[in-house]
C-alpha cells in the first residue's frame, strides 16, 4: 500500500510540475520531472495488481521512449510517432483480448461506424491542413490516425458491450489521448499556440492515468473470474 500511494502522489507530482515546466516554457523542469512520469505510473499499476501484463508494461516502455524522443525536439516527426504508434497496437491487442470472446453487439457497431467516420473527417481537416514543406507527413499521420480512429471505436464498442469501470477507464484515456495527438500536431505544425501545447501535455498526462486505471480494473475482473 505504501508503495501504491507513493507511485500515486509521484506521477501527480511529476505531472503538476511538467505543466508548469510547459506554461514556463522551462526545459530544465522538464528534463527533471518528465523521465519521472511513466515509471511512477508503472510502479502504481504493479502495486495494484499480482502480476503485470507484459504488453501493458511495453506500452509503458514505448511511451517513454516517445516522450524522451519529443524532448529532443527532432526535426524528422516520423521519429516521434513510431514509438507512440506502437504503444497504440499494444493497447488495441489488449482490447481486442476483451471484446473477442462475445457475440457482436450490432448497435454498438453502428455507434463505433458513426464515431469512425467522424474522426475519419477529423483526420481529412488535419491532412487538409499540411503545409507544403510537411507533405511527407501526410501518409504517416493518415496511418497514425487511422490507427487511432480504430483504437477509439474498440473503446467504445467495448464500454457498450461490458459497460464495466474498466470500459470507462479507457474511453477516458482514449479519448484523452485522441485530444494529445491532435493538438500536438495543431501547435508543432501549423498555429504554435503555447495554449496548445497545454493541452497536449495535460491530457497526455491524463491517458496514461486512465490507461493504468483500466489495466488495473480489467486486471482484477479476470483475477475474479
Amino acid at each position: 500500500m505504501k508503495i501504491k500511494t507513493t507511485a500515486f502522489y509521484l506521477f501527480f507530482f511529476a505531472s503538476f510540475v511538467t505543466i508548469m515546466g510547459v506554461i514556463l516554457k522551462s526545459d530544465l523542469l522538464l528534463l527533471i520531472t518528465k523521465p519521472i512520469i511513466i515509471p511512477s505510473i508503472y510502479f502504481y499499476y504493479i502495486s495494484c495488481v499480482r502480476k503485470p501484463n507484459l504488453l501493458f508494461v511495453l506500452f509503458l516502455v514505448s511511451n517513454f521512449i516517445g516522450d524522451s524522443v519529443v524532448m529532443l525536439r527532432l526535426d524528422n516527426f516520423l521519429f516521434t510517432m513510431v514509438p507512440y504508434f506502437i504503444s497504440y497496437l499494444l493497447i488495441i491487442k489488449l482490447v481486442i483480448e476483451n471484446i473477442s470472446v462475445i457475440e457482436i453487439n450490432y448497435k454498438a457497431v453502428g455507434y463505433c461506424t458513426i464515431i469512425f467516420a467522424f474522426l475519419v473527417y477529423i483526420l481529412s481537416l488535419l491532412i487538409d491542413l499540411q503545409s507544403e514543406n510537411r507533405q511527407t507527413l501526410v501518409v504517416p499521420i493518415i496511418i497514425y490516425g487511422i490507427l487511432l480512429a480504430f483504437l477509439a471505436i474498440f473503446s467504445v464498442y467495448n464500454y457498450l458491450t461490458f459497460k464495466t469501470i474498466s470500459g470507462l477507464y479507457l474511453l477516458f484515456a482514449c479519448a484523452c489521448a485522441l485530444l494529445s495527438d491532435v493538438f500536438f500536431l495543431l501547435y508543432n505544425l501549423h498555429f504554435h499556440i503555447p495554449v496548445l501545447n497545454l493541452i497536449n501535455s495535460i491530457t497526455q498526462l491524463l491517458s496514461y492515468f486512465f490507461f493504468a486505471k483500466y489495466m488495473i480494473h480489467r486486471k482484477e475482473r479476470a483475477i475474479g473470474k
